[in-house]
């Protein structure tokens, strides 16, 4: 079973994206609140796919994609960054930073699972 990790500071973004995928799509998903988090249980396991949001507290998404991609462990996990951003520099530089692709916020669970079906 493939496994996905999902950070976000939202509960309810947690919780709508944990519910669908695991119910509608036979994924793992774990969760985490911040990039704090996040990283806490990188260090226990590797997920197949992250993902991101960027605007979180403690650390945040873009920080958190720079600590990815210099950790082994993770430089090759596809992440994808969940952003209300629309400016094409802010998402050429996240492409630049290594992710490895996004979506815009608000999306539908049905973009998310597409995009996720590429990488995994």
């Amino acid at each position: 079973m493939k496994r996905i990790l999902v950070v976000d500071d939202e509960p309810d973004v947690l919780n709508v994206i944990k519910s669908s995928l695991e119910r509608q799509h036979e994924f793992e998903v774990d969760t985490a609140k911040d990039g704090e988090e996040a990283l806490k249980k990188l260090e226990i396991s590797t997920p197949d796919l992250i993902v991101l949001d960027l605007v979180m507290p403690k650390i945040n998404g873009e920080e958190l994609l720079k600590r990815l991609r210099k950790n082994f462990k993770t430089i090759n996990t596809p992440v994808i960054v969940s952003t209300v951003r629309r400016e094409t520099s802010s998402l050429i530089n996240l492409m630049n930073l290594g992710a490895t692709d996004y979506l815009m916020k608000p999306y539908d669970m049905n973009d998310l699972t597409k995009i996720i079906g590429i990488y995994i």
